[in-house]
């Protein structure tokens, strides 16, 4: 039991580091600059990550539910940042589109580490 929750533990950990660096590489590229940006990429994924791992375990991964499911992590996370564009002081530039690529680019890294290991 015990080592089925480090596993547990491990595959939330793991895929939230790696989410983590991905986004925030795409961020930067993006031209998000501020702390606070930055900031805003990593509390927007730890909003969204375990919940999107949660459900894709419980759906033993299959494509097509992975395939929903980051359809609604994408529709969450646009709609964050493009709240953020109504403040004051933040500047992200197409937020839907931000919230679409950066996803992709951060699912697709992760389909590949995945089969590749």
């Amino acid at each position: 039991v015990q080592s089925m929750w480090i596993e547990i533990i491990s595959m939330f950990a793991i895929s939230l580091a790696l989410t983590l660096i991905i986004e925030l590489i795409v961020a930067k590229c993006w031209g998000f600059q501020t702390k606070k940006e930055l900031l805003l990429v990593i509390l927007v994924n730890i909003l969204t990550n375990p919940a999107a791992v949660f459900l894709s375990w419980i759906c033993n991964g299959n494509f097509l539910s992975q395939c929903v499911i980051e359809f609604f992590v994408v529709v969450v996370e646009a709609k964050v940042y493009w709240g953020f564009t109504k403040v004051n002081g933040w500047h992200i530039k197409k937020p839907v589109l931000f919230a679409l690529i950066v996803n992709m680019v951060s699912w697709m890294s992760g389909l590949l580490i995945q089969y590749v290991i």
